[in-house]
């Protein structure tokens, strides 16, 4: 996995991943600043895969990183109506 495109983008991505902790996220795979001292340094950050409530900023909110966010639903009913109360639809 290749790096973000700049400093900014890395803190903007981190700081996701700690208000999602804030607000109870759970980490499948936690994710979090990457050293690659191969590659010049570089803005990596490791890819994470976190679940949690609808609410939940990492679920909301485009993160433009490797970040994925799991949301559990019963039928593909509940998953559009996930998505319609988003503030992205």
């Amino acid at each position: 996995m290749g790096p973000v495109v700049d400093p900014k983008q890395k803190d903007r991505v981190l700081s996701y991943l700690r208000r999602g902790e804030q607000e109870g996220v759970s980490f499948l795979l936690p994710g979090g600043e990457a050293q690659v001292p191969a590659y010049g340094g570089g803005f990596y950050v490791k890819p994470g895969l976190l679940t949690g409530s609808p609410g939940n900023v990492c679920g909301q909110e485009e993160i433009f990183g490797p970040v994925a966010y799991m949301m559990p639903f019963k039928s593909e009913d509940d998953v559009v109506a996930l998505v319609n109360r988003s503030s992205l639809a």
